[in-house]
Protein backbone atom coordinates (compact mmCIF):
# COMPACT_ATOMS: atom_id res chain seq x y z
CA UNK A 1 0.00 0.00 0.00
CA UNK A 2 1.43 3.38 -1.02
CA UNK A 3 0.20 6.91 -0.41
CA UNK A 4 1.65 10.30 -1.35
CA UNK A 5 0.86 13.40 0.70
CA UNK A 6 2.60 16.52 1.93
CA UNK A 7 0.94 18.57 4.64
CA UNK A 8 1.97 20.75 7.55
CA UNK A 9 -0.49 21.47 10.35
CA UNK A 10 -0.04 24.13 12.99
CA UNK A 11 -1.60 21.67 15.40
CA UNK A 12 1.83 20.02 15.31
CA UNK A 13 3.57 23.04 16.83
CA UNK A 14 4.44 21.31 20.13
CA UNK A 15 6.15 18.49 18.23
CA UNK A 16 8.00 20.85 15.92
CA UNK A 17 9.23 22.91 18.86
CA UNK A 18 10.51 19.94 20.88
CA UNK A 19 14.21 20.21 21.61
CA UNK A 20 15.12 16.54 21.56
CA UNK A 21 15.19 14.84 24.96
CA UNK A 22 11.85 13.98 26.51
CA UNK A 23 12.88 15.51 29.80
CA UNK A 24 13.53 19.04 28.56
CA UNK A 25 11.29 21.99 29.39
CA UNK A 26 8.38 22.09 31.79
CA UNK A 27 9.20 24.38 34.71
CA UNK A 28 6.43 24.74 37.30
CA UNK A 29 5.05 28.26 37.07
CA UNK A 30 3.40 28.99 40.43
CA UNK A 31 4.84 29.31 43.93
CA UNK A 32 2.23 27.13 45.60
CA UNK A 33 3.35 23.89 43.99
CA UNK A 34 3.41 20.65 45.99
CA UNK A 35 5.81 18.35 44.11
CA UNK A 36 4.69 14.71 44.00
CA UNK A 37 7.32 12.00 44.40
CA UNK A 38 6.02 9.34 42.02
CA UNK A 39 7.75 6.37 40.41
CA UNK A 40 7.00 5.41 36.81
CA UNK A 41 7.80 1.84 35.73
CA UNK A 42 7.59 0.78 32.09
CA UNK A 43 5.89 -2.60 31.65
CA UNK A 44 5.73 -3.14 27.86
CA UNK A 45 5.20 -1.51 24.47
CA UNK A 46 3.29 -2.64 21.38
CA UNK A 47 3.31 -1.28 17.85
CA UNK A 48 5.96 0.76 16.06
CA UNK A 49 7.74 0.35 12.74
CA UNK A 50 9.74 -2.64 14.04
CA UNK A 51 6.61 -4.71 14.69
CA UNK A 52 6.61 -8.09 12.95
CA UNK A 53 2.98 -9.22 13.22
CA UNK A 54 0.07 -7.78 11.25
CA UNK A 55 -1.99 -7.10 14.38
CA UNK A 56 0.83 -4.91 15.74
CA UNK A 57 1.17 -2.74 12.63
CA UNK A 58 -1.05 0.09 13.78
CA UNK A 59 -2.19 2.92 11.56
CA UNK A 60 -1.59 6.56 12.39
CA UNK A 61 -4.83 6.83 14.37
CA UNK A 62 -5.22 4.61 17.45
CA UNK A 63 -7.06 4.85 20.77
CA UNK A 64 -6.37 2.74 23.86
CA UNK A 65 -8.18 1.43 26.94
CA UNK A 66 -7.23 -0.69 29.97
CA UNK A 67 -9.88 -2.97 31.51
CA UNK A 68 -10.48 -3.75 35.18
CA UNK A 69 -8.06 -6.67 35.03
CA UNK A 70 -5.26 -4.43 33.73
CA UNK A 71 -5.27 -5.58 30.09
CA UNK A 72 -4.63 -3.27 27.16
CA UNK A 73 -6.92 -2.79 24.14
CA UNK A 74 -5.82 -0.90 21.03
CA UNK A 75 -8.43 0.48 18.63
CA UNK A 76 -7.00 0.96 15.15
CA UNK A 77 -9.37 3.49 13.57
CA UNK A 78 -8.02 3.00 10.07
CA UNK A 79 -7.93 -0.81 10.01
CA UNK A 80 -11.28 -1.02 11.89
CA UNK A 81 -10.21 -3.52 14.53
CA UNK A 82 -9.41 -3.80 18.22
CA UNK A 83 -6.51 -5.91 19.49
CA UNK A 84 -6.58 -7.12 23.10
CA UNK A 85 -3.32 -7.81 24.94
CA UNK A 86 -2.50 -9.75 28.09
CA UNK A 87 -1.07 -8.09 31.17
CA UNK A 88 2.41 -8.95 29.88
CA UNK A 89 1.82 -7.41 26.46
CA UNK A 90 1.18 -10.49 24.31
CA UNK A 91 -1.58 -10.33 21.71
CA UNK A 92 -4.58 -12.35 22.80
CA UNK A 93 -7.61 -11.55 20.70
CA UNK A 94 -8.76 -9.41 17.78
CA UNK A 95 -12.22 -7.93 18.38
CA UNK A 96 -14.54 -7.09 15.52
CA UNK A 97 -13.90 -6.48 11.85
CA UNK A 98 -14.97 -4.05 9.11
CA UNK A 99 -18.46 -4.55 7.74
CA UNK A 100 -22.14 -3.73 7.98
CA UNK A 101 -23.34 -6.70 10.02
CA UNK A 102 -23.99 -7.05 13.77
CA UNK A 103 -20.87 -6.22 15.75
CA UNK A 104 -18.88 -5.10 12.71
CA UNK A 105 -17.13 -1.74 12.47
CA UNK A 106 -17.84 0.97 9.96
CA UNK A 107 -16.19 4.01 11.56
CA UNK A 108 -14.99 3.27 15.12
CA UNK A 109 -13.85 6.46 16.84
CA UNK A 110 -13.58 5.74 20.58
CA UNK A 111 -13.04 2.95 23.09
CA UNK A 112 -13.52 2.67 26.85
CA UNK A 113 -13.33 -0.14 29.39
CA UNK A 114 -16.55 -1.41 30.97
CA UNK A 115 -16.59 -3.88 33.83
CA UNK A 116 -13.59 -6.06 34.50
CA UNK A 117 -13.07 -7.62 31.11
CA UNK A 118 -14.89 -5.82 28.32
CA UNK A 119 -14.88 -2.65 26.24
CA UNK A 120 -17.39 -0.40 24.55
CA UNK A 121 -16.55 0.95 21.08
CA UNK A 122 -18.24 4.10 19.81
CA UNK A 123 -19.00 3.74 16.08
CA UNK A 124 -20.74 6.84 14.68
CA UNK A 125 -20.67 5.26 11.21
CA UNK A 126 -23.25 2.74 12.43
CA UNK A 127 -24.78 4.97 15.16
CA UNK A 128 -23.96 2.23 17.63
CA UNK A 129 -22.06 1.25 20.77
CA UNK A 130 -20.46 -2.18 20.34
CA UNK A 131 -19.66 -4.16 23.49
CA UNK A 132 -16.98 -6.85 23.25
CA UNK A 133 -15.54 -9.15 25.89
CA UNK A 134 -11.82 -9.69 26.27
CA UNK A 135 -11.99 -13.01 24.40
CA UNK A 136 -13.84 -11.50 21.44
CA UNK A 137 -17.49 -12.28 22.23
CA UNK A 138 -19.98 -9.68 21.04
CA UNK A 139 -21.97 -8.70 24.14
CA UNK A 140 -24.10 -5.96 22.67
CA UNK A 141 -24.78 -3.95 19.52
CA UNK A 142 -26.59 -0.91 20.91
CA UNK A 143 -28.00 1.57 18.40
CA UNK A 144 -28.52 5.19 19.39
CA UNK A 145 -30.65 8.04 18.07
CA UNK A 146 -29.47 11.46 16.96
CA UNK A 147 -26.91 12.84 14.51
CA UNK A 148 -23.54 11.18 15.28
CA UNK A 149 -20.32 13.17 15.38
CA UNK A 150 -17.44 11.96 13.24
CA UNK A 151 -14.50 13.45 15.17
CA UNK A 152 -12.63 12.29 18.23
CA UNK A 153 -14.45 10.66 21.12
CA UNK A 154 -13.50 10.94 24.81
CA UNK A 155 -14.59 8.21 27.27
CA UNK A 156 -17.31 9.12 29.75
CA UNK A 157 -18.91 6.82 32.38
CA UNK A 158 -22.15 6.84 30.38
CA UNK A 159 -20.64 6.65 26.89
CA UNK A 160 -18.48 9.17 25.07
CA UNK A 161 -18.01 12.93 24.82
CA UNK A 162 -17.53 14.25 21.33
CA UNK A 163 -17.25 17.70 19.76
CA UNK A 164 -19.90 18.46 17.20
CA UNK A 165 -20.48 21.15 14.60
CA UNK A 166 -18.77 24.53 14.66
CA UNK A 167 -20.83 27.63 15.37
CA UNK A 168 -20.38 31.06 13.83
CA UNK A 169 -19.28 34.06 15.85
CA UNK A 170 -22.01 35.31 18.16
CA UNK A 171 -23.80 31.98 18.64
CA UNK A 172 -21.78 31.05 21.76
CA UNK A 173 -21.95 32.70 25.15
CA UNK A 174 -18.52 34.26 24.64
CA UNK A 175 -19.43 35.71 21.27
CA UNK A 176 -16.55 33.92 19.58
CA UNK A 177 -16.42 30.97 17.22
CA UNK A 178 -17.54 27.83 18.98
CA UNK A 179 -18.05 24.11 18.92
CA UNK A 180 -20.78 21.99 20.45
CA UNK A 181 -19.94 19.42 23.12
CA UNK A 182 -22.05 16.29 22.77
CA UNK A 183 -22.70 13.31 25.02
CA UNK A 184 -23.26 10.00 23.27
CA UNK A 185 -25.16 8.35 26.12
CA UNK A 186 -25.39 4.57 26.37
CA UNK A 187 -28.10 4.66 29.06
CA UNK A 188 -30.27 7.00 26.95
CA UNK A 189 -29.28 5.39 23.63
CA UNK A 190 -29.00 8.86 22.15
CA UNK A 191 -26.49 11.58 21.34
CA UNK A 192 -27.28 15.13 22.38
CA UNK A 193 -25.63 18.51 22.81
CA UNK A 194 -24.81 19.44 26.40
CA UNK A 195 -22.78 22.62 25.92
CA UNK A 196 -21.46 25.13 23.41
CA UNK A 197 -17.79 25.77 23.96
CA UNK A 198 -15.69 28.68 22.72
CA UNK A 199 -13.02 27.72 20.23
CA UNK A 200 -11.32 29.69 17.43
CA UNK A 201 -10.93 28.25 13.96
CA UNK A 202 -7.85 26.11 13.24
CA UNK A 203 -5.18 26.69 10.65
CA UNK A 204 -3.72 24.17 8.21
CA UNK A 205 -0.94 24.83 5.72
CA UNK A 206 -1.02 22.16 3.02
CA UNK A 207 1.32 21.79 0.07
CA UNK A 208 1.50 18.80 -2.23
CA UNK A 209 1.20 17.28 -5.66
CA UNK A 210 -0.99 19.61 -7.68
CA UNK A 211 -2.79 20.87 -4.61
CA UNK A 212 -1.04 24.17 -4.00
CA UNK A 213 -0.86 25.73 -0.55
CA UNK A 214 -3.78 26.96 1.51
CA UNK A 215 -4.13 28.83 4.78
CA UNK A 216 -7.30 29.34 6.80
CA UNK A 217 -8.16 32.41 8.86
CA UNK A 218 -6.10 33.64 11.84
CA UNK A 219 -5.38 33.08 14.69
CA UNK A 220 -2.76 30.59 13.58
CA UNK A 221 -0.62 29.43 16.51
CA UNK A 222 -1.15 28.36 20.13
CA UNK A 223 -4.92 28.18 19.98
CA UNK A 224 -6.89 27.29 23.12
CA UNK A 225 -7.71 23.57 23.06
CA UNK A 226 -11.15 22.04 23.50
CA UNK A 227 -10.54 19.39 26.15
CA UNK A 228 -13.13 17.10 27.75
CA UNK A 229 -13.23 14.40 30.42
CA UNK A 230 -15.79 12.68 32.65
CA UNK A 231 -15.68 12.11 36.41
CA UNK A 232 -16.88 8.74 37.80
CA UNK A 233 -20.23 10.28 38.82
CA UNK A 234 -20.83 11.55 35.26
CA UNK A 235 -19.80 15.18 35.83
CA UNK A 236 -18.33 16.62 32.63
CA UNK A 237 -15.07 18.56 32.74
CA UNK A 238 -14.38 21.08 29.98
CA UNK A 239 -11.44 23.34 29.09
CA UNK A 240 -11.88 25.97 26.37
CA UNK A 241 -9.78 28.85 27.67
CA UNK A 242 -6.24 30.24 27.58
CA UNK A 243 -6.29 30.47 31.39
CA UNK A 244 -6.38 27.75 34.06
CA UNK A 245 -10.16 27.27 34.07
CA UNK A 246 -11.90 23.89 34.10
CA UNK A 247 -15.68 24.01 33.86
CA UNK A 248 -17.71 21.40 35.77
CA UNK A 249 -20.97 20.55 34.00
CA UNK A 250 -23.81 18.17 34.79
CA UNK A 251 -24.76 15.60 32.17
CA UNK A 252 -27.60 17.94 31.33
CA UNK A 253 -25.19 20.80 30.68
CA UNK A 254 -25.80 22.78 33.88
CA UNK A 255 -22.76 24.74 35.12
CA UNK A 256 -21.73 23.27 38.48
CA UNK A 257 -18.66 25.42 39.07
CA UNK A 258 -15.21 26.29 37.75
CA UNK A 259 -11.85 24.91 38.91
CA UNK A 260 -9.04 27.45 38.78
CA UNK A 261 -5.40 27.79 39.82
CA UNK A 262 -3.35 31.02 39.99
CA UNK A 263 -1.07 30.16 37.05
CA UNK A 264 -0.61 32.79 34.39
CA UNK A 265 -0.37 31.94 30.69
CA UNK A 266 3.04 32.25 29.06
CA UNK A 267 3.53 35.43 27.04
CA UNK A 268 4.38 35.13 23.34
CA UNK A 269 7.46 37.24 22.56
CA UNK A 270 9.40 37.88 19.37
CA UNK A 271 12.00 35.20 20.17
CA UNK A 272 9.28 32.53 20.41
CA UNK A 273 7.61 33.72 17.21
CA UNK A 274 10.96 33.47 15.43
CA UNK A 275 11.57 29.92 16.69
CA UNK A 276 8.10 28.78 15.63
CA UNK A 277 8.56 30.14 12.12
CA UNK A 278 12.02 28.58 11.84
CA UNK A 279 10.76 25.13 12.80
CA UNK A 280 7.77 25.31 10.45
CA UNK A 281 9.95 26.52 7.57
CA UNK A 282 12.40 23.67 8.17
CA UNK A 283 9.56 21.15 8.15
CA UNK A 284 8.10 22.61 4.94
CA UNK A 285 11.48 22.37 3.19
CA UNK A 286 12.02 18.69 3.96
CA UNK A 287 12.52 16.58 0.86
CA UNK A 288 10.85 13.33 -0.06
CA UNK A 289 10.46 10.93 2.84
CA UNK A 290 9.71 7.21 2.44
CA UNK A 291 8.69 5.05 5.38
CA UNK A 292 8.37 1.26 5.15
CA UNK A 293 6.29 -0.60 7.72
CA UNK A 294 6.08 -4.32 7.04
CA UNK A 295 5.08 -4.63 3.41
CA UNK A 296 3.45 -1.18 3.33
CA UNK A 297 5.16 1.96 2.05
CA UNK A 298 4.19 5.53 2.88
CA UNK A 299 5.66 8.27 0.72
CA UNK A 300 5.63 11.98 1.50
CA UNK A 301 6.52 13.84 -1.65
CA UNK A 302 8.75 16.92 -1.69
CA UNK A 303 6.94 20.18 -2.49
CA UNK A 304 7.44 21.94 -5.79
CA UNK A 305 9.16 25.33 -5.87
CA UNK A 306 5.81 27.10 -6.28
CA UNK A 307 4.20 25.15 -3.44
CA UNK A 308 7.17 25.80 -1.17
CA UNK A 309 7.07 29.52 -1.95
CA UNK A 310 3.38 29.67 -1.06
CA UNK A 311 3.93 27.75 2.18
CA UNK A 312 6.86 29.97 3.20
CA UNK A 313 4.80 33.11 2.57
CA UNK A 314 1.97 31.71 4.70
CA UNK A 315 4.35 30.83 7.55
CA UNK A 316 5.99 34.26 7.53
CA UNK A 317 2.59 35.96 7.72
CA UNK A 318 1.38 33.84 10.64
CA UNK A 319 -0.60 35.55 13.36
CA UNK A 320 0.24 34.91 17.01
CA UNK A 321 -1.84 35.47 20.14
CA UNK A 322 -0.46 37.37 23.12
CA UNK A 323 -0.51 34.29 25.35
CA UNK A 324 -0.12 30.49 25.19
CA UNK A 325 -2.87 28.34 26.80
CA UNK A 326 -1.94 27.07 30.27
CA UNK A 327 -3.65 23.68 29.86
CA UNK A 328 -2.93 21.30 26.99
CA UNK A 329 -4.23 17.93 28.32
CA UNK A 330 -7.05 16.74 30.57
CA UNK A 331 -7.97 13.32 31.97
CA UNK A 332 -9.57 11.46 34.89
CA UNK A 333 -8.32 8.20 36.40
CA UNK A 334 -10.41 5.42 37.92
CA UNK A 335 -10.17 6.87 41.43
CA UNK A 336 -11.54 10.19 40.25
CA UNK A 337 -8.30 12.16 40.28
CA UNK A 338 -8.31 14.94 37.70
CA UNK A 339 -5.09 15.05 35.64
CA UNK A 340 -4.28 18.45 34.16
CA UNK A 341 -1.39 18.59 31.68
CA UNK A 342 0.14 22.06 31.56
CA UNK A 343 2.13 23.64 28.75
CA UNK A 344 5.90 23.48 29.30
CA UNK A 345 8.06 26.56 29.64
CA UNK A 346 9.44 27.02 27.02
CA UNK A 347 6.71 25.40 24.86
CA UNK A 348 7.50 22.16 23.07
CA UNK A 349 8.71 20.03 25.99
CA UNK A 350 6.85 17.74 28.35
CA UNK A 351 5.04 19.98 30.80
CA UNK A 352 4.07 19.48 34.44
CA UNK A 353 0.94 17.53 35.39
CA UNK A 354 -1.34 18.74 38.18
CA UNK A 355 -3.42 16.20 40.12
CA UNK A 356 -6.70 17.41 41.60
CA UNK A 357 -9.39 15.90 43.80
CA UNK A 358 -12.73 15.18 42.09
CA UNK A 359 -14.02 18.41 43.66
CA UNK A 360 -11.07 20.37 42.22
CA UNK A 361 -8.93 20.58 45.36
CA UNK A 362 -5.21 20.58 44.58
CA UNK A 363 -3.29 17.37 45.38
CA UNK A 364 0.11 18.10 43.87
CA UNK A 365 2.19 18.34 40.71
CA UNK A 366 4.32 15.86 38.75
CA UNK A 367 7.21 18.00 37.52
CA UNK A 368 7.72 18.65 33.83
CA UNK A 369 9.76 16.10 31.91
CA UNK A 370 8.94 13.30 34.36
CA UNK A 371 6.38 11.52 32.19
CA UNK A 372 4.22 11.95 29.13
CA UNK A 373 0.54 12.64 29.70
CA UNK A 374 -1.46 9.38 29.89
CA UNK A 375 -3.73 8.46 26.99
CA UNK A 376 -5.83 6.21 29.26
CA UNK A 377 -5.95 4.96 32.85
CA UNK A 378 -6.35 1.50 34.37
CA UNK A 379 -6.50 -0.04 37.85
CA UNK A 380 -3.66 -0.15 40.39
CA UNK A 381 -1.74 2.77 38.93
CA UNK A 382 -1.68 1.48 35.34
CA UNK A 383 -1.61 3.98 32.50
CA UNK A 384 -1.01 3.75 28.75
CA UNK A 385 0.60 6.40 26.58
CA UNK A 386 0.37 6.64 22.79
CA UNK A 387 3.35 8.22 21.09
CA UNK A 388 5.03 7.99 17.69
CA UNK A 389 8.41 6.43 16.94
CA UNK A 390 11.11 7.98 14.77
CA UNK A 391 9.20 7.22 11.57
CA UNK A 392 5.84 8.48 12.89
CA UNK A 393 4.33 5.03 13.58
CA UNK A 394 2.19 4.86 16.76
CA UNK A 395 3.44 2.94 19.79
CA UNK A 396 1.32 2.16 22.85
CA UNK A 397 3.27 1.78 26.10
CA UNK A 398 1.90 0.61 29.44
CA UNK A 399 3.39 1.98 32.68
CA UNK A 400 2.71 1.56 36.37
CA UNK A 401 2.77 4.64 38.59
CA UNK A 402 3.31 4.39 42.34
CA UNK A 403 3.25 7.13 44.92
CA UNK A 404 0.06 8.84 43.76
CA UNK A 405 -1.77 10.78 46.50
CA UNK A 406 -4.94 9.29 47.93
CA UNK A 407 -8.28 10.79 46.97
CA UNK A 408 -10.14 12.24 49.95
CA UNK A 409 -13.28 13.69 48.37
CA UNK A 410 -14.34 10.54 46.56
CA UNK A 411 -17.30 10.69 44.19
CA UNK A 412 -19.32 7.47 43.87
CA UNK A 413 -19.85 5.99 40.44
CA UNK A 414 -23.44 5.62 39.22
CA UNK A 415 -24.84 2.18 38.48
CA UNK A 416 -24.66 1.27 34.81
CA UNK A 417 -26.75 -1.15 32.79
CA UNK A 418 -24.57 -4.27 32.81
CA UNK A 419 -25.48 -7.85 31.88
CA UNK A 420 -26.74 -10.00 34.72
CA UNK A 421 -24.12 -10.70 37.34
CA UNK A 422 -22.90 -7.09 37.50
CA UNK A 423 -19.92 -7.57 35.22
CA UNK A 424 -19.29 -8.21 31.57
CA UNK A 425 -17.84 -11.43 30.22
CA UNK A 426 -17.62 -13.08 33.65
CA UNK A 427 -17.00 -16.50 32.11
CA UNK A 428 -13.77 -15.50 30.34
CA UNK A 429 -10.77 -17.78 30.68
CA UNK A 430 -8.25 -15.38 32.23
CA UNK A 431 -5.17 -14.58 30.20
CA UNK A 432 -5.02 -17.63 27.93
CA UNK A 433 -2.90 -16.53 25.00
CA UNK A 434 -3.51 -17.35 21.38
CA UNK A 435 -0.10 -16.75 19.85
CA UNK A 436 -1.54 -16.14 16.37
CA UNK A 437 -4.80 -14.22 16.78
CA UNK A 438 -7.11 -14.35 13.82
CA UNK A 439 -7.02 -11.14 11.77
CA UNK A 440 -10.36 -10.43 10.07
Amino acid sequence: MTSATYSLSLALLPLLLACGAAGEGGSVQDTGTRVLDVTVEKLFSVGGAEAQEEWELFSGKIEVAIDGEGRLYVLDKIHDRVTAFTRSGEASTVLGRPGQGPGEFRMPMGIRAIGLDAVSIYDPGRSAFLHYSYNGDLLGDIRFEGMPTLGRAVPHPDGFLAPGRFFARGETASGGDGESVNLASESERAIREVHRAWRPSSTMISVGSGGGASLSEAPDAFQPPLLMAGLPDGTILLVDSVTYRIHRLSQGGEELGVITRPIRPLEVDEDLRRKVRQRLLAAAREGEKVTRIGDATTRRSAPSDEELEQAEAAIRSMAFPRQIPVIENLGVDGDGRIWVGRTSDPPGGIGPIDLLEPDGSYLGTITGGSMAFPSTFGPDGLIACVEEDQVDVPVATVFRITGLPDVQSGIPSPQRNLPSGGRLGSDLAGDAVRKNPTIP
